[in-house]
């Protein structure tokens, strides 16, 4: 019969070494190895590494987040986290790392933290109530099974936790999972070189709860890293241990004899990877001779990744005049198709995609239990709020529209006015909306018809001109729609902007069913 732990028994011994370690910082008391003079802390009495923040970044975070800080490195400084971004951490322990990357990505972005201990999760939501944080969320879990949808997270970062995990490819599995393509694994972990840990040390399961039995070589970590689908793998060295580094209390469970082999070494390291993809698909990428009132011009399209870029800046310019604006291009005809194409009923629980200033939403609340909007635009969201008003059934969200934060099957009815031409990816937006869905579930579209009126390129920020109405109904097909339709919505872009006509423009009504 093998001597190794079992998963359970793994799990369980740090499920009950991080309980203690909570209760101990909700009781007012200081942990094991912080001192009195510093303001960082490591792992507690059955760890050997310690936490180097900053001490001018944890001025203003709640002492109890620092004192419950239990991990190896920072990975929040590494990670090279951007504002607008969702940051998953894995093991998030008493918040230290979600309130610090909570900064980071600002109000536009999200932090969650995951931890699978309730007296962690008491004492992190305590933090963040502490610290004013709005934009962050604790979920209970095991970091083997993530509980978010499919590429939902721009970045994963992780301190001195995965190396505590039984099934560490079930847990490289489930982040390469959740990123979104492109998206940054950036973790702090424990890991072994030059040889293996002695069988003795990797039965104990006190030094599985303090990091050092369950480290990886770094051979073994690059290699899961790469069967699970990531690349760009790389393995920063922060610091070097050895056991006479294990605190006084913790070596006196060491038996007798154990060392480490000859040239191996334990050592804290800083581990980056990137999920397979790009972050937006290839676009325009060559100067293209437009005509504009007769005119011809060259405009240099920049591509989909700068594109993309330039749409958000665009609807943050004119967020305050997109009202006034929209009513130039199409009316309130518009919504109605749309909205009859769903058989919408009072308990309906809906989605609109590119919500901008809440045109669809406003449409939709009215008739339904409870309406989510999605913009990439926060300066658009922002004027929605406004128009909504009172409407207490809408929740705004700033979110692409092809990484939905909904789990599959949630909608009755998803809806993308005048999106899908700002999309970086058509095709995937249709996929992503279909698959929030329930069984019976439509997916609504409306758009324009494909046309030639090139100056809205650079006008209006457009990254498609128009759609083939048989490529979008392609589209719903691959998505796993059926009862798919695509016909004239009865209207045309009605007005005309400062540059040309656009009352040739058709506009479509593209509708599906999920099965």
């Amino acid at each position: 019969m093998s001597s190794e732990p079992r998963q359970d028994q793994i799990r369980e011994a740090v499920r009950e070494r991080y309980a203690s370690a909570a209760k101990q910082v909700l009781r007012q008391k200081r942990s094991a190895c912080c001192s009195e003079e510093s303001a960082s802390c490591g792992c507690d009495d059955g760890a050997i590494g310690a936490t180097n923040y900053d001490p001018t970044l944890l001025k203003d975070l709640p002492e109890a987040a620092s004192l419950a800080s239990l991990g190896c490195g920072n990975p929040t400084l590494l990670a090279e986290l951007k504002e607008g971004e969702t940051v998953l951490d894995l093991g998030s322990g008493g918040g230290i790392d979600v309130l610090l990357s909570a900064r980071r990505v600002g109000p536009a972005g999200k932090a969650y933290g995951l931890d699978m201990t309730d007296e962690m999760l008491e004492l992190a939501r305590a933090n963040a109530v502490k610290a004013g944080a709005t934009n962050v969320e604790f979920l209970k879990g095991n970091i083997e099974a993530i509980p978010l949808p499919d590429s939902s997270v721009d970045v994963i970062i992780s301190n001195c936790v995965i190396n505590l995990s039984p099934d560490k490819d079930r847990v490289l599995a489930e982040a390469y999972r959740v990123l979104r393509p492109a998206g940054r694994f950036a973790v702090a972990d424990i890991v072994t070189q030059g040889g293996p840990l002695p069988v003795a040390v990797r039965q104990m399961m006190s030094l599985w709860a303090a990091c050092i039995a369950g480290a990886l070589s770094e051979d073994e970590y690059r290699a899961k890293l790469a069967g699970a689908g990531f690349g760009n793998i790389a393995l920063e060295v922060l610091k070097i241990y050895t056991l006479a580094d294990v605190p006084e209390e913790m070596s006196r469970r060491v038996p007798r004899g154990i060392s480490l082999p000859a040239g191996a070494r334990i050592v804290s390291a800083f581990i980056r990877a990137t999920k397979a993809g790009q972050a937006h698909p290839v676009g325009f990428s060559r100067t293209l001779s437009i005509g504009r009132d007769g005119a011809a011009t060259q405009v240099k399209l920049a591509g989909a990744g700068h594109r993309e870029d330039a749409v958000k800046s665009y609807f943050k310019e004119v967020a305050s005049e997109w009202d006034e604006m929209r009513r130039s291009y199409f009316t309130e005809d518009v919504r109605e198709s749309a909205i009859a194409k769903a058989a919408l009923k009072p308990d309906s629980v809906v989605a609109d995609v590119g919500t901008g200033t809440g045109f669809m939403l406003a449409g939709l609340c009215a008739m339904v239990a409870k309406a989510y909007g999605f913009d990439s635009s926060p300066e658009m969201l922002e004027v929605a709020r406004k128009n909504l008003g009172s409407a207490e059934n809408a929740e705004l969200f700033v979110s692409e529209g092809h990484s939905l934060p909904l789990p599959d099957g949630t909608l009755d009815a998803t809806f993308a006015n005048m999106y899908l031409h700002h999309a970086p990816d058509p095709a995937a937006a249709i996929a992503e909306m279909a698959r929030v869905l329930k069984p019976g579930g439509r997916l609504v579209i409306t758009d324009m018809d494909s046309h030639d009126h090139g100056w809205m390129r650079a006008e209006m920020a457009d990254v498609w001109m128009g759609f083939d109405r048989a490529e979008v109904e392609e589209w719903f097909r691959t998505a796993g729609l059926v009862d798919v339709e695509v016909e004239g919505s009865g209207c045309n872009c009605c007005g005309a902007s400062k540059s040309g006509d656009m009352s040739d423009i058709g506009i479509f009504v593209a509708s599906g069913t999920r099965l």
